[in-house]
């Protein structure tokens, strides 16, 4: 018991310096959910973020899911899909064995366990992070759950810091560019002045 403990902190520290790290955000998730998924012992993590534009979830980063997969897989809050349930909701989810929830469509076969948790800031869920698969068929557990509640606790607060940080890059950028019309603009419209001042 104290060497699995010992294993998850290990593990949440490890999580905490990748997310202090001053690399992209893309980076640090892809970085996160290969540290999630073979601290957990499991063959896939993938992790989806709001779209607030389209309001769909996309996968933002992951490890060991075919590329295709990371490209085309969406979710909308509330769907009947797993991570759209727990975008809705808000509830984290166990699942062990088989899937065959009526509430849930489309789930892959292929997944005998996995656990799926919201990241959030307050009541404003930003994405959700899955987990699946255990090696040697090992179910999830309360602890399991607990400890990748924690994880994206951590990264949510990093994820949103991010995407304002970007938003700031984004709108000053736009300024700027607006600034640099107006100037060229104002520099056109004196160069006329000019030309028919001289044309008199």
């Amino acid at each position: 018991m104290e060497e699995r403990e010992r294993e998850r902190k290990d593990l949440i520290s490890e999580v905490e310096e990748i997310l202090s790290s001053n690399i992209e955000l893309s980076d640090i998730l892809n970085q996160i959910m290969k540290t999630v998924a073979c601290g957990l012992k499991s063959e896939v993590a993938s992790l989806f973020l709001l779209d607030e534009e389209t309001g769909e979830l996309k996968i933002e980063a992951s490890y060991g899911l075919p590329e295709e997969i990371v490209k085309n897989a969406r979710a909308k809050i509330g769907d009947r899909s797993i991570t759209g349930w727990v975008a809705k909701t808000g509830q984290p989810l166990i699942l062990n064995g088989e899937v065959k929830n009526s509430q849930f469509n489309g789930v892959n076969p292929k997944i005998k366990s996995a656990i799926s948790v919201p990241l959030k800031i307050g009541n404003e869920t930003l994405g959700v992070l899955n987990v699946s698969n255990r090696e040697k068929n090992v179910i999830f557990n309360e602890d399991d759950l607990r400890l990748l509640l924690s994880i994206a606790n951590h990264s949510a607060a990093v994820v949103k810091s991010l995407k304002l940080q970007k938003l700031l890059f984004s709108r000053t950028k736009k300024l700027k560019i607006l600034h640099q019309i107006s100037s060229l603009a104002n520099s056109l419209l004196d160069s006329k002045q000019l030309l028919s001042k001289i044309t008199q």
